[in-house]
């Protein structure tokens, strides 16, 4: 298929340098007819050229899915902590938003807002043996008015699962249980269960 694709589009440019007199002129002496035969050889070579091309860039694996192209298991996740008030912020932009302005800014964000509900999001993406899954955990909570506790990390001292405790005065172990990551992995797990890729007693 690949192969047609290129004589295809060998044949369109061929067209269009007839067109536009790319072999029709002779910069020797000033313009005059081409040769057919140098015309058409052209077009062959361009076609050939984009054939080899196009089969070295499937061979090299694009198009193809990450397990496809290695015998690894291939999984990524981003996270994210979206508040309501600020139509999301930070959002997909959490990292950036720790960076610039920190849970400080957060706060200062959200001086006089009475709606403080906030939401962290975990997505996972993986693929294996051909199968992509993604998943998203949430964690449903609202931001403090300070921060609050020294575990953790990023937005922890200023997000609560609960509006008493941050995540931050939380022990991993209980954090786990109700994290948005927590709860990415455990929807994971149950999508490579049902899919047949992990057995349900692991």
């Amino acid at each position: 298929e690949f192969g047609l694709l290129a004589l295809a589009v060998g044949i369109v440019v061929l067209l269009v340098s007839i067109s536009t007199g790319i072999f029709t002129e002779n910069p020797i002496n000033g313009g005059g007819a081409g040769s057919a035969a140098a015309m058409l050889l052209a077009g062959v070579i361009l076609a050939a050229a984009l054939g080899a091309l196009f089969q070295w860039i499937y061979g090299m694996g694009f198009g193809k899915s990450v397990s496809e192209c290695t015998s690894y298991v291939f999984i990524i996740d981003d996270s994210g902590m979206f508040v309501h008030a600020l139509k999301g912020f930070p959002g997909v932009y959490s990292a950036y938003g720790q960076k610039t302005i920190g849970n400080k800014g957060i706060l200062t964000l959200m001086e006089g807002i009475e709606d403080r509900s906030a939401t962290f999001k975990c997505c996972i993406g993986c693929d294996i043996a051909g199968r992509t899954i993604i998943v998203t955990g949430k964690c449903e909570g609202c931001i403090l008015t300070e921060e609050k506790g020294t575990e953790g990390f990023g937005y922890d001292p200023i997000f609560s699962p609960d509006g008493k405790r941050s995540f931050a005065e939380i022990s991993v172990e209980e954090k786990n249980t109700m994290s948005h990551r927590g709860n990415a992995v455990k929807l994971l797990r149950e999508a490579l269960i049902s899919s047949g890729l992990l057995d349900g007693n692991d």
